[in-house]
């Protein structure tokens, strides 16, 4: 694997050797954003307020995670997550917000907003998803097809009203008619099919909904986001996945 490769160099002998770059290609979860609070704009219409973090996103911690274990060697992280993407928008910024950096390896992560286009937009989903991870292999980039932890199951009684309510029954809907596991069972497909390493984070989410935990409860937006203590949990699962491709 070339990330691990370039950090084992680098760290041995950091004058002769190129540092390593690893990039994120996500959403808000890979931005790092947490709260969403109901607001009004200037002309007093409906708007969000969005508490960005970014050192505590799962992004960071991984860093963290190879700056421990690689000390001397340089890492540069490309963040180019964007709240509110998806993967065919995606698409169209890959050239400018990623492949410049010429990442070694890239972790892709999409389909908590793709999935709220219903189980019609799954065919134009996968195949957003394809050209990405296709473009990043035919760039040179190692690639970890993640899946998105878990999206709301129901609505959260402490749902803010209004717009929240309807977005929160839409992830509702969306659990029981089908449609998450139909998006996340395209990731795995398109993992499969392109010879991307997959990451089943929602797998992991999906345990421990399965054993009693209100996963629900676990989003700090009570939506799509989850809170900062599970980031640690989706960092470790990288790092295990890029040592075992090594």
């Amino acid at each position: 694997m070339k990330l691990l490769e370039k950090l084992k160099n680098k760290h041995t002998c950091m004058a002769i050797h190129e540092p390593a770059t690893i990039g994120f290609f996500g959403d808000s979860v890979t931005n790092g954003i947490f709260e969403v609070y109901p607001c009004l704009d200037e002309e007093g219409n409906f708007a969000t307020h969005d508490v960005c973090q970014q050192s505590e996103v799962y992004v960071a911690h991984l860093q963290r995670l190879l700056n421990l274990l690689y000390p001397r060697a340089q890492l540069n992280v490309i963040n180019a997550g964007v709240s509110g993407d998806n993967a065919p928008n995606a698409v169209t910024r890959l050239d400018r917000d990623l492949l410049p950096y010429r990442p070694d390896l890239t972790i892709v992560c999409f389909g908590l907003n793709d999935m709220n286009f219903g189980i019609e937009k799954l065919e134009a989903f996968e195949s957003a998803l394809t050209q990405i991870v296709t473009r990043l292999q035919s760039a040179n980039s190692d690639v970890i097809l993640m899946t998105p932890p878990m999206p709301a199951t129901y609505r959260h009684r402490m749902v803010p009203a209004g717009e929240f309510v309807q977005m929160a029954d839409r992830y509702a809907t969306l659990w029981k008619d089908g449609s998450v596991h139909a998006y996340m069972q395209a990731i795995r497909s398109v993992a499969s099919q392109t010879g991307a390493v997959l990451f089943d984070c929602f797998e992991k989410w999906e345990r421990m909904y399965l054993a009693g935990v209100d996963t629900t409860n676990l989003l700090c937006n009570l939506l799509n986001h989850p809170v900062r203590e599970l980031h640690p949990i989706i960092a470790h699962g990288l790092l295990d996945i890029i040592f075992q491709m090594d």
